[in-house]
């Protein structure tokens, strides 16, 4: 968002996805807009207000997302020779109406702009049906490098389905994506523009009412978009109950209901009980919260055992299956932008072997490489299970599990063996044992 000369904001899509993080994230974007603008009746930002440092992976994933682009312009220009090219400027909006009033059949990066917002669609596709256009009329279509659609897409598409319709008296009856892979997703629009004007709706309220004052909780929210480490700042100097590990947004806001706002007064409190808070899920939290707030930082943290509910008899380390000399603690790696598809490039393994463990690794540079790691790794796990059919395979997450399943269908290999150790429940993800 920015401020025109007259004044007023305008708004663009990627605003009211940063809306979708959370309040906190929507105040911080105000903020930064409001000191462009230089206002002495704004106050100034507070200390902790700060976005996020550049990331390296960010800039990576915004130069592939660059280069996926470029290539669907190609294959785009390839099939019409008429497709209009436009530059970012002052002329753009004028440029992008003149070439949509000429019936252009492909527009790259034009702008639209109604009133309080604006857009850039990588694509305006010419379509047949009338439109205050002609016979005519436009729909916008988005590159992603992602290899499924998410929610904001459709949000994103739908706003620049609303600045078309202004445009040319007719919406667009679809949402087009082109993802990663180059698949083209269609998505009806008459199935989502409902809720992309509520959220539309609440945005502007909030911006109506944004006050450099009232600075919403991070703590309530769910992520914070760029706004990250000053959320992290906020939480920490606040001692917010959002740091106690496994509470929900309802628990935190019942507690606030009898005055326990912060970590420290959960782990000192002696109350029997809270409202609306069962009571062993209350001494959960409080125990939780007291072996936290204990903890020294830099040190081992505290911890203690506590036996499973009665309703939960296979729960935390009983989940654990018994040790064996054989077991394997196994770890991928993987790079989703190496070539078409991803690669994953490191297969590696810990294994007990004396006092120090023995590591295994298997890499791979190319397919053929990643197909030879896959076998060498499973082969070399089938190997030993011959010796004790009851070791088993530990991972964090379900990450190695994913993509061994992925890469035995990718290959059509060594897909009997992934079917014996799944059926076998010879993995074990301790994600599972630890959270």
């Amino acid at each position: 968002m920015f401020r025109l000369p007259d004044g007023t904001l305008r708004f663009s899509p990627r605003d009211l996805i940063a809306y979708l993080e959370g309040d906190f994230s929507a105040w911080c974007d105000r903020m930064d807009a409001e000191r462009v603008r230089a206002d002495p009746a704004v106050a100034p930002a507070p200390g902790w207000f700060r976005a996020d440092p550049k990331d390296a992976e960010l800039d990576l994933v915004a130069r592939k997302g660059l280069e996926h682009e470029g290539r669907f312009l190609a294959r785009v220009k390839a099939g019409e020779p008429g497709l209009v090219e436009l530059a970012q400027g002052d002329s753009a909006t004028a440029d992008t109406l003149a070439a949509m009033r000429a019936g252009a059949p492909v527009i790259f990066q034009g702008h639209l702009a109604v009133g309080a917002w604006h857009g850039y669609p990588d694509f305006l596709f010419r379509t047949p049906g009338p439109s205050a256009l002609g016979d005519y009329h436009y729909v916008a279509w988005d590159t992603k490098l992602a290899r499924s659609a998410r929610p904001y897409f459709l949000v994103q598409l739908c706003a620049y389905a609303d600045l078309l319709e202004t445009i040319q008296r007719v919406r667009p009856a679809e949402l087009v994506f082109v993802l990663g892979n180059e698949d083209e997703l269609h998505f009806e629009t008459v199935h989502y523009f409902a809720y992309y004007r509520q959220i539309r709706r609440s945005f502007l309220g909030f911006q109506k009412t944004w006050s450099p004052d009232c600075i919403p909780h991070p703590g309530f929210d769910r992520s914070w978009g760029r706004w990250s480490d000053a959320a992290e700042q906020r939480l920490d100097e606040t001692d917010h109950l959002s740091r106690v590990a496994r509470i929900s947004r309802a628990q935190i806001r019942r507690l606030g209901e009898v005055g326990i706002a912060t970590l420290r007064h959960l782990a000192e409190t002696d109350v029997a009980g809270v409202p609306s808070i069962k009571a062993p899920i209350f001494d959960r939290l409080r125990l939780q919260a007291r072996l936290q707030y204990r903890s020294t930082e830099g040190a081992p943290p505290l911890w203690e055992l506590v036996p499973p509910p009665p309703n939960e008899p296979r729960r935390g380390l009983v989940l654990l299956p018994p040790p064996s000399p054989l077991d394997v603690f196994f770890d991928m790696e993987g790079f989703p932008f190496a070539r078409d598809g991803g690669l994953e490039y490191l297969f590696g393994a810990s294994v007990p072997q004396g006092e120090a463990p023995a590591f295994r690794d298997w890499w791979a540079h190319d397919d053929a490489g990643e197909q030879r790691a896959f076998e060498g790794f499973i082969d070399w796990v089938m190997e030993r299970r011959k010796r004790d059919p009851d070791l088993h395979v530990y991972h964090y997450a379900s990450y190695e599990v994913t993509a061994v399943k992925r890469l035995a269908g990718k290959y059509a290999t060594r897909e009997a063996e992934v079917d014996d150790l799944l059926r076998g429940d010879v993995f074990v993800d301790l994600y599972a044992v630890v959270r």
